[in-house]
């Protein structure tokens, strides 16, 4: 009601505190660093591609996500904004006046599915947590110390491009603007139409220092903080079943068991085939020989305890522990969070009817998040946090891997000498002469009357 109504700035709820060189330190000297993944295509990945990938997503878990910390993958789908279609301007000019008509009538009809928000664009990125710079009393950091943990997050970023590298996968390190692009795109889900706006470092920011009553006679001149920066939007959580985030709506869902059996690449069919949404999956890598004892403990007690077919159960679960240590297999705690976004009430309860769906075929069990849970679930799921999804379940790697995205659609050509749209909802490039492409063959299928002339 509006008598118990409460506000808070936002600003108080982010844990953001300093953006440099696309590192994210946030409030408890947690750091955070990403990066983005160019996936294979696919639409063109075959299985022994497939296999390859999930070789990297193992090794990525045990070998390079530091013990305590946390590694995120984000799948994010939002509307596309009107970069293709301007390149295609610009690489499509000509003195040809039917041509030029051409190119004009199919610009403006692709502008015009763009503008009504019926075309999306992809990103898949990564980012891996480092906490261990604490200091007694938080006391500051020197200038030297502050250059070594900015060195030891870069080594940890290096790592992960490298890892992904070997097995062929191009990881491109995130600087300070594809940061802060990740945070602001989430965070003002309303503005997507347009693109992140630039990054302001502290030495291009508005005056600093002031006092309250200062501020209060010139709010102009505020502090132009990284948070600043980022909140462009309010959140409503006065509803019982989605956020309001700007002028959006936003529902949270978040999978709560983990099934039987996994097949790589299954938790792609939770994407929505309309609408924007982000797919947030969290892997902790606790310490291995504690997690082992804790597991084994918990087997031998439920082996205890156990009667009739639970016991069977409890014995297999003891097999599974054992297997573990011959195998040396890792146990980390897996996430899965969909933040789903619409433009009404009605379109966001389809979407989260159908996510469910995928949820639960994938997991046998799917929980929806509502009241004051989608807050808390969204502000975890946030990119550059430090934190890790609201719900987590402890399982092998071999099983957490499964868990990742696959998707990644086709970039397209360098050259936007056409604009094709794909089966994802996306516009992409195309050049039939492309350099990089080894054959110059199209084939183009269609019914009747569907434009394949044009």
């Amino acid at each position: 009601t509006a008598a118990t109504r409460r506000e808070r700035n936002l600003l108080t709820q982010l844990p953001y505190w300093h953006l440099e060189d696309g590192i994210v330190e946030l409030r408890n000297r947690v750091f955070e660093v990403g990066f983005e993944l160019l996936l294979p295509d696919s639409d063109f990945m075959g299985l022994e591609a497939m296999n390859d990938l999930s070789d990297t997503y193992l090794y990525i878990i045990r070998n390079c996500t530091p013990e305590f910390e946390r590694f995120r993958l984000v799948a994010e789908i939002i509307p596309a904004t009107e970069t293709v279609l301007e390149d295609y301007l610009e690489d499509t000019t000509t003195d040809k006046t039917a041509l030029r008509s051409l190119v004009r009538s199919r610009y403006e009809m692709q502008r015009g599915i763009l503008e009504r928000g019926e075309v999306r664009q992809w990103r898949v990125y990564g980012t891996c947590t480092l906490s261990n710079f604490k200091k007694p009393g938080m006391e500051p950091f020197t200038d030297a110390e502050y250059g070594g943990v900015l060195e030891t997050v870069r080594a940890l970023q290096s790592r992960f491009v490298a890892g992904f590298e070997q097995a062929g996968i191009r990881a491109v390190p995130m600087d300070s603007q594809g940061s802060f692009g990740a945070m602001w795109r989430m965070l003002n889900p309303g503005l997507l139409r347009g693109r992140a706006p630039r990054y302001r470092p502290p030495e291009e920011r508005e005056i600093m220092g002031m006092s309250r009553q200062a501020v209060k006679r010139f709010p102009e001149l505020v502090v132009d903080t990284l948070r600043h920066q980022l909140c462009q939007s309010e959140i409503e959580n006065e509803h019982q079943n989605f956020l309001r985030v700007g002028s959006k709506y936003v529902a949270t869902l978040a999978m709560k068991g983990l099934p039987d059996t996994t097949i790589f690449g299954r938790i792609n069919s939770v994407f929505s085939p309309t609408g924007t949404m982000f797919l947030v999956t969290d892997i902790v890598h606790p310490r291995q020989a504690k997690a082992q004892r804790s597991l084994m403990n918990e087997a031998r007690w439920a082996m205890g305890m156990a009667k009739g077919m639970a016991r069977g159960n409890a014995q297999r679960q003891v097999e599974a522990v054992d297997e573990l240590q011959i195998f040396e297999r890792h146990i980390v705690s897996v996430s899965s969070t969909a933040i789903i976004v619409a433009d009404s009430q009605e379109a966001l309860a389809t979407m989260r009817t159908d996510v469910a769906k995928e949820f639960e075929t994938m997991s046998g069990l799917v929980l929806a998040a509502d009241g004051f849970e989608h807050a808390e679930t969204f502000f975890n799921a946030l990119p550059f946090s430090g934190r890790t999804g609201t719900y987590k379940r402890s399982t092998f790697d071999l099983t957490a891997k499964n868990f990742l995205p696959t998707v990644s659609p086709w970039k397209g050509s360098k050259r936007a000498v056409n604009v094709c749209a794909n089966r994802y909802g996306g516009l992409v490039p195309f050049d039939l002469l492309d350099e990089r492409a080894s054959s110059h063959h199209t084939v183009i299928l269609g019914g009747t009357r569907t434009g394949k002339s044009f």
